[in-house]
């Protein structure tokens, strides 16, 4: 599945929240796991899965890395893009 721009949001609250998760409880994240064909989708197409004894369900599916990849690269441009209209100044 491919994330569409309406729906950033709610993905990126569900990022948001099993990162939060992750690090105050240890709960698992549920990733994307990465199939043949399925290089210019964000997601897998699994309705769910099962792993380690523990239900998960679509609305838990996190994407691939690379969208993880594309994501902090899209803030370090914008980043970078603000900024740049600050002096740089040469270093000797």
């Amino acid at each position: 599945m491919k994330i569409k721009r309406a729906d950033l949001d709610k993905v990126l609250r569900i990022i948001y929240n099993a990162r939060s998760e992750y690090l105050h409880a240890g709960e698992p994240m549920f990733l994307s796991t990465p199939f043949k064909g399925g290089e210019k989708w964000d997601t897998d197409p699994v309705m769910g899965a099962w792993v380690d004894s523990r239900r998960f369900d679509a609305a838990q599916k996190l994407p691939y890395a690379h969208f993880f990849e594309g994501l902090v690269r899209h803030c370090l441009l914008n980043y970078l893009k603000a900024n740049s209209s600050r002096p740089h100044f040469a270093v000797n």
